[in-house]
């Protein structure tokens, strides 16, 4: 008995199917068909013990022939749910007329854009005459053509507010002195071929984009088309050439630079960054807010945490930083249990059990990507069995003259503080134990008339990243460690 190769599928496949419903219809209609050069052998059902052989020719007549333009070819191989290897002559023209002119007009400039160019400026007077190159990054392969969330580097945004993929700052050094600044971006499609809607980042599947004079508008920067930005670079070898490495490939291989000064300007970036302006002020009191209400809906939520997991407090907390934010600012920690004694627990995958300590590391971050990194207390008073202290009272302790967040004083001085502001909270709510010592001032903390022993350091270490007690038991602390 001989056995052919299944024939076409009887289900039709639409263009506009998604990978896993493509999937899907390919499982239905059988293993793929092999090459005419293939001598592979189709098996027959178990019960006959023969194998049949595969005739090619049979399966070359049924085969369609895609049609013979190398360009569409070489567009297949990249494109979205690239089934076939090129298009129709007819649905190619189909698909380029009937466009209408969506360019917008007259947009006003985005409310960062005067804080960001203050930003570069600060920039350009540390690197007199040298260009400076901050990509955005691009977008990451997860599977197939599917890519992972991006998220642009931050130091980018910080200086752009854009928050664009496959983007590029360039501050170019003048002969008088400073830098003249541009932004290369990626442009709309056109319609003069079919990039628009069967390329990789075509419009038609990931969205409208901005044209490039809109994104100057936008930004208040003039923007370039990032497809030359490579060879632009290279073309100005000449000139002192800085780069954030790691960021965009293809951008950091046109230009030669030295590792060691690239991460100067990195360290010059993130410096930049911990002054914070009245705007980002702002951006991270929302942060906070959204947070606070994160915390919030999990515990309304407990009851059906009971029910299901850890994972539905994760659960209910993302929903709030997608709703009200860009997404989470670092991977929750929904730590319920045995779990709550792990430093950075995030399978979240535990049981929730009534009267076991329940911690919850999480913060929104912002649509501009700022995030909630450092909260107090008091934004948690509504989980706590008594109220804390007013939050500018608690600010100025923490962050002012007592706690070592003044102009000049060391990084570490506001952790520092935070650690003993919490953990002598701590203490008065009976959670935790301290030996109450005399203590003498540092330069770079606050007079405190008490020292917490170590373990209780590393305690509140990870607490102070808004960690929310639900319960003052330690029973399920002494289980972990027995």
């Amino acid at each position: 008995m001989r056995v052919e190769p299944p024939g076409p599928s009887p289900i039709p496949r639409s263009r506009s199917a998604s990978p896993s419903f493509t999937f899907a219809m390919a499982a239905l209609s059988g293993p793929p068909r092999p090459a005419a050069s293939d001598p592979c052998h189709w098996p027959i059902p178990a019960t006959t013990g023969r194998r049949a052989q595969y005739r090619p020719e049979a399966a070359d007549a049924r085969r369609p022939r895609a049609p013979d333009r190398k360009k569409e070819q070489d567009m297949a191989k990249g494109r979205k749910n690239g089934l076939y290897e090129g298009v129709s002559e007819e649905l190619s023209a189909l698909m380029r007329t009937g466009w209408a002119d969506t360019e917008r007009h007259g947009l006003a400039p985005d409310e960062q854009a005067p804080y960001a160019a203050r930003r570069r400026a600060a920039l350009s007077a540390l690197f007199p005459g040298e260009r400076l190159v901050v990509p955005s990054g691009n977008l990451k392969q997860r599977s197939n053509d599917d890519t992972y969330p991006f998220r642009p580097y931050s130091g980018y945004v910080h200086l752009t507010g854009d928050r664009a993929r496959d983007g590029a700052l360039v501050l170019e050094p003048r002969d008088g002195g400073g830098h003249d600044a541009y932004c290369y971006q990626l442009p709309r499609d056109g319609r003069e071929d079919d990039e628009f809607w069967i390329g990789y980042t075509a419009e038609l599947w990931t969205g409208r984009r901005r044209s490039l004079a809109e994104s100057g508008a936008v930004l208040g920067l003039p923007c370039r088309d990032v497809r030359t930005a490579a060879e632009d670079l290279a073309a100005g070898s000449g000139v002192p050439t800085r780069i954030v490495r790691g960021v965009d490939p293809a951008l950091e291989a046109a230009v030669t630079t030295d590792e060691e000064r690239d991460e100067e300007l990195e360290e010059a970036l993130s410096g930049l960054r911990l002054v914070k302006d009245a705007w980002e002020i702002g951006e991270l009191r929302q942060a906070v807010d959204s947070t606070v209400r994160g915390f919030t809906d999990c515990v309304a939520e407990l009851s059906r945490a009971v029910a299901s997991s850890e994972r539905w407090i994760e659960g209910t907390f993302f929903r709030r930083a997608r709703l009200e934010g860009n997404s989470v600012g670092y991977g929750s920690i929904c730590a319920a249990g045995e779990h709550a004694t792990i430093m950075h627990w995030t399978d979240n995958d535990g049981p929730v059990r009534p009267g076991d300590l329940l911690l919850l590391d999480a913060g929104v971050e912002t649509r501009t990507l700022h995030r909630r990194r450092h909260p107090h207390p008091s934004d948690q008073r509504h989980l706590h069995p008594r109220p804390a202290p007013g939050v500018r009272r608690r600010a100025r302790g923490a962050g002012g003259r007592d706690g070592g967040g003044a102009a000049g004083r060391p990084y570490r001085a506001f952790h520092e503080a935070a650690q003993r502001s919490l953990t002598a909270r701590l203490v008065e709510w009976g959670s935790s134990r301290a030996r109450w010592t005399a203590r003498t001032p540092s330069a770079s903390s606050a007079a405190s008339p008490w020292r917490a022993p170590a373990t209780c350091w590393a305690w509140t270490s990870t607490t102070a990243r808004g960690r929310a007690l639900r319960s003052t038991s330690t029973a399920s602390s002494r289980r972990a460690w027995s």
